[in-house]
Parts: C-alpha cells; structure tokens; sequence
C-alpha cells in the first residue's frame, strides 16, 4: 500500500480525493450509494478494483451501470464519492474500502471493513467541502496566470522540504488521484507536479494545497524564492508576484515566492565537489561546458552492430541512413559491423530505429562503439606525452624513440583490434549455454549470469518441440569465460541441468580453458592434507 507521512509527520496517510471539487459527484443518486457503501462494508480487507463488479452484482441483484453515470472508469466513479469509497494502492493492484458514515452507528465487522482511515479523514473532507465558495474567487485569480508550457502541461510546485515523499511513483500515484495524466520533477529545492488541464490544478490545489503547500509555478524567474534568502530576510516573503499573499503558497508567509525547475538550473552551484585539489572525474570540460562521461559517449559518430548474418541484408538496411564507413570483422556465426555515421544525430536515428531489430533469424545489437572513442582518447594522450617527451629530449639533445604501448592480457569483448581482424590479439570470449528450461525469457537468463559481465545475449531457440534449448553469451574477460564455465556447468535451474562450455569451434579459447582448469585442479590437489 502506498502511504505518505502528513504534515506533521505523525503517522502514514492518503490524500483525500475532494469529491465536492467536482461535479460528477452529484450524479451519482443516493440509492447507489448506499449500495455501493453496503457491498465494501461486507467484506473485510478491501475488494480488488477488478471483482467490484461481480460482487456487486451478486449482492445488490443489479448492474452498477457507472458509465451510464458519465464515468469512463470505475476507479473515477470511486474518486467522485470519497465519503463512500476510498482507494488504496497494494503494489500493482487497486483496492477499494468503504466509508463508513460518521453519524450513524457501525458494527465491528463494517469498522474493519474500512481498514486504516488515515487520520482526521471526515473533518479534512467536511472542511474542504466548507471551504469551496470561500477559496473558489481566490484559486480562480491563481490559476488565471498559469500557462501551459510548449507539451501542454500545466505546472504546480511545492519546496521539497514539504513533499510527502521523495519515491517518483509514490508522488505520481498520490497526486494522480486529482488527475488522469500526473507527471512528477524532483530538483534540489523544488517539487514540480504537472497536469493536463486548468481543472485538475484546481481541484489538486483544493486537495493538497494546505498539507504540501502546492502553488502556481511562474514561468517568471522569481525573486526572494531562495530558501536560504527566505529565512535571512523575511521582510522579503511579503512582496509576492502576481499579487499573491502569502495565502498564495499556502506556506504562512514564509518561503513565499514562486519558482520553477528552471530557475535551478540557471542558478550555478556555490561549490564544486573536488578530489585531491582536482574536479570530479566523472564529467569533462569542453568549450567551457561540463559534460558527462553519457553525454559524451552520447555525441559520439562512432556505431557498433552485433548480431549481423547476413552481409548483403545488413548492408540494404543501412542504405537509407548513409552511413560514412561501414567495416565489418568476421565474427562467431556470423560479422561485426562499425558505422562512422557523419553526425551525432544520425547516430542516435540509427540506434533509435534498428537496436534490436530483427535480420534474418536473427535481432542485431547496435550501440555506441565505445572501444573506438576510447582508443581516439588514447591516442590523443600518447601523442601529448610523445610531443613532450620530444621536446624535452630536443633540448637535451637526446632523442628516444617511443615505446610501443603494451596490449592488456585480457582482452575485451570487443578488442580495439578486432576492426582489422588481427589474429595475435582477437580472443572471442563466448560461451555456450544450453538446456535451460523451456520459454526462459531473455531477462530470466540474463539474470542468472549477471555476475560474469554478460555484454550480450543471443538465445537460439528456446521451445521445449524443437530440441535442446540454446543460447550464447558474450562476456567482457578470459577471466569471466573460465569462472563462467567452471561454476555454472551442471547449474540447476528449474528442473533443468545448464550445459555450459566453450564453443568447439573457438580452439583458442578452449585450450586456455583447458590449461587454467588442469592448473586448478593441480593447486586444489597440492592444498589438500596427505595422510
């Protein structure tokens, strides 16, 4: 069940939904409610959205009939008369209580049938419900100055020290309840909450207003808005924009002005994390502009495809896109494509339309070649150190030539030699996977090799007619293909005994299989006590 702390932080609650906001509460006859309230108090601990009907059905003898109503939903027929029904989330399922009435006795059985009732549900609900003429005026002149933006959202935001939590699906189910489409933004000091029309601002400014103090969100930049500006000079809060009072952003005069997600991400932070007297490394500088390590990778040109059969094929599917350079290296069963595409753009087109599409029998993986943006920033740096080490043994008179750079001992998946196919240093780092249980799905697998850095995976046939289920998978080291065989040969999954070895074909591979597991069984053989 999804619950939020209140206010005070006292205990967990659910916003009510103001069914008096809204006029389809008053078409809903009193017959049906008293129906409605009698079949949710016979049972205790809620009924699923899904058996309402039936239930129902069964009890009254009749057919709740809400779209006869003007509902296109049962769950909005429910969030019309919360002094009746009230919603609550348990996990992916909907489930309904029922609301007793305040001023009529109930038996224990109904006031367990209602469940938790957060606290001071009756009076929040008769108070809104006094509330409306009075505040209607004022949220009308608020809600006059709010615009959607160039999607069509309109947005409301509250500080992020009130926001009832900070879970992203949390907010969105809890503020979903005064609208049908909810998109939630967390920043640093603000939570932003948008919604599709003008109505279901207003009836969430009704709901959640005073708890969470949720106002307008000016496209404006604000000022005296900065919490830390708030509390050093108060006489600040009583100037508002749009000439709102306090009441305005429902905070009681403090923090009292209004802000937007833009208005953070112009202000530049105070202080810049460092390590050792050097800027964090996971982002760069470039033209002035920080970037991240994704971002960069992101304005890459450079493409990857695994997975190609056939050459002819691949090659008339990526015509349209016009590639700048296309090279392939033969592969397992099959080649391994590299694109130079001329823009970034065309290279996110490319992987945004054929990543995981289907060739021949079967589906290609295209990404990011980061091997290749990794070696440019290599040989960048070489030539750096080389033009300095140059210059340096100039002006000794001592010229050195320059080392070659040494190759890793455990190659990658995808060597940075393997675009010209160099034997002496391509290793293929696949392992073949078999008899798993039938219709395991691609996650399922994934799942149980995660440990040895699965860079791809390609399941061959997994119905249990066609003979022994099959898959490959594509891992990152020599060190993970022999811990891979080693533990999960003979692994049980289900019912099933996993087949796991070398492919026959790659013999590179299974001698120095063969030769780490023979030392193995050596070192284990030594380490044993003899008597």
């Amino acid at each position: 069940m999804v619950s939020l702390l209140n206010k005070e932080g006292a205990e967990p609650t659910l916003a009510l939904v103001n069914s008096s906001r809204s006029s389809m509460s008053s078409q809903v006859p009193e017959e049906i409610k008293r129906n409605v309230r009698a079949v949710l108090l016979s049972k205790v601990g809620g009924v699923p959205m899904g058996m309402f009907i039936k239930d129902y059905k069964s009890l009254v003898l009749a057919q709740l009939d809400y779209r006869g109503l003007g509902f296109q939903t049962l769950q909005a027929f429910f969030k019309s008369i919360p002094e009746i029904a009230r919603i609550e989330k348990n996990g992916t399922d909907l489930k309904i209580f029922g609301v007793g009435d305040p001023n009529t006795y109930l038996p224990v059985g109904a006031r367990k049938a209602q469940g938790k009732l957060p606290k001071d549900y009756h009076k929040k609900l008769q108070a809104s419900q006094s509330s409306d003429s009075e505040e209607s005026s004022f949220l009308d002149m608020e809600l006059s100055a709010l615009e959607p933006d160039h999607l069509g959202w309109y947005s409301l935001c509250c500080p992020i020290q009130r926001a009832p939590s900070l879970d992203k699906m949390e907010l969105e189910s809890l503020f979903g309840q005064a609208g049908s489409e909810v998109k939630t933004h967390l920043t640093q000091r603000w939570l932003f909450v948008r919604y599709k029309s003008k109505e279901e601002c207003k009836k969430a400014l009704n709901i959640f207003g005073e708890d969470y103090g949720l106002c307008v969100a000016s496209k404006q930049k604000s000022t005296g808005s900065v919490i830390d500006e708030g509390t050093k000079n108060p006489q600040k809060s009583d100037k508002k924009p749009n000439g709102c009072g306090p009441k305005g952003y429902r905070d009681k005069g403090k923090n009292s002005g209004y802000m937007t997600d833009a208005d953070d991400r112009k202000k530049p932070p105070k202080t810049e994390s460092k390590l050792n007297g050097h800027s964090w490394k996971g982002s760069t500088q470039e033209n002035g502009n920080k970037m991240s390590k994704k971002e960069k990778i992101a304005s890459s040109t450079s493409l990857f495809v695994h997975g190609i059969s056939d050459k002819e094929a691949f090659m008339k599917l990526i015509e349209p896109y016009k590639p700048v350079e296309i090279k392939f290296a033969t592969y397992y069963r099959g080649w391994l494509g590299f694109l130079e595409m001329e823009t970034a753009e065309e290279a996110k087109i490319v992987i945004a339309d054929l990543h995981q599409k289907q060739l021949g029998d079967r589906y290609i993986i295209v990404d990011y070649d980061t091997e290749k943006e990794n070696k440019k920033k290599k040989d960048a740096n070489e030539n750096i150190t080389a033009d300095k080490e140059s210059s340096s043994s100039t002006n000794k008179k001592n010229i050195k030539s320059p080392q070659k750079p040494e190759f890793p001992d455990m190659p990658t998946l995808v060597p940075e030699s393997s675009a010209t196919c160099n034997p002496n240093y391509y290793m293929d780092c696949t392992v073949f996977v078999g008899n798993f249980p039938a219709k395991t799905t691609f996650v399922a697998l994934q799942e149980v090799f995660s440990k040895y850095h699965v860079k791809d995976m390609i399941i061959g046939n997994t119905s249990a007619l066609e003979g022994c289920t099959r898959a490959y998978l594509y891992l990152s080291t020599i060190n993970d293909v022999i811990q891979c065989v080693e533990e999960m040969n003979n692994y049980v999954m289900g019912d099933c005994s996993l087949k796991v070895d070398v492919p026959y074909k790659n013999e590179k591979m299974r001698f120095v299989l063969k030769n780490r597991l023979q030392l193995r069984m050596l070192e284990n053989h030594a380490s044993k006590p003899h008597y």
